[in-house]
């Protein structure tokens, strides 16, 4: 009962959260993107780009896979994985706020290359 209750007081606190702080923060952010420069946001996401989740995840289980003592446990963490995903695709397209560079044409950003 208390773990019920711990997190239904944890999902009403990100909720306030959220509808209290949505504009004040975003604002904020859109002021701190404008303070940096162009250069250090293209490291930043580069980075982030590419070694962010999917990639740390692929890595975990090509490592877990080969050994038989805990392919179940692979299993689990696939699955654990592709919900991990499927409720962030879904949280993006519910959620639909606008990223701070597509409302505000003073903030740099650096031009996306295909190879």
């Amino acid at each position: 009962m208390i773990y019920f209750i711990t997190s239904l007081l944890s999902l009403l606190t990100i909720i306030l959260c959220e509808r209290l702080w949505r504009e004040p923060l975003f604002n904020l952010s859109v002021d701190w993107m404008k303070s940096q420069p162009a250069d250090s946001q293209l490291t930043g996401w580069t980075v982030y780009s590419e070694f962010g989740g999917g990639t740390i995840d692929a890595a975990i289980l090509a490592m877990m896979f080969p050994w038989v003592g805990i392919r179940s446990s692979t299993v689990y963490f696939a699955i654990a994985v592709s919900c991990k995903v499927f409720v962030f695709s879904v949280g993006k397209m519910l959620y639909m706020e606008p990223r701070p560079f597509w409302t505000d044409l003073n903030i740099p950003v650096h031009e996306l290359k295909c190879s």
